[in-house]
């Protein structure tokens, strides 16, 4: 995470490179960056709650295929050829398929989130920050100047 001095570099960096930009133009600037935070926030929220979801998915597709896997043995072999038998190995194999995308979608969706938002999440509040840091360094030049003005008669 940067710290405080890395906040101030980049504070002054910026204002070194343009002394004109005005109140108006900081502000709409600000509003993007909030807007590309809130944008970044709610995309890892849904990705959150995917991956939530996937997780959910492969406890469910375990624990059926340990209830499957149980069910194997001299009563299971009475239904085959049934439909009952067909209806048994169906749902055991749903179970199974759901315990492994459970597992490639939690693995996957936790890359994402991990190597994409974080780190996307990370910079836009760094952004957000060092832009309000800059707005407020301009109201207080702005602020002094005024005061001074008002002391002199």
């Amino acid at each position: 995470m940067p710290d405080a001095n890395s906040f101030r570099q980049r504070a002054r960096n910026l204002l070194a490179q343009d002394r004109e930009i005005n109140d108006l133009q900081l502000k709409e600037f600000r509003m993007n960056l909030e807007a590309t935070l809130s944008s970044w926030e709610h995309r890892s929220a849904r990705i959150r709650r995917w991956l939530v979801r996937a997780v959910f998915s492969a406890i469910v597709g375990y624990l059926g295929s340990i209830f499957a896997m149980l069910g194997y043995g001299p009563g299971r072999d009475a239904l085959h050829g049934t439909v009952l038998g067909y209806v048994y190995e169906g749902i055991s194999v749903a179970f199974v398929v759901a315990l492994f995308g459970g597992l490639f979608a939690t693995i996957g969706l936790a890359a994402t989130y991990f190597y994409k938002y974080g780190p996307g999440l990370r910079r836009a509040r760094f952004d957000v920050h060092s832009a309000m840091i800059l707005e407020l360094q301009e109201q207080i030049a702005r602020l002094r100047v005024d005061l001074q003005q008002r002391g002199k008669p």
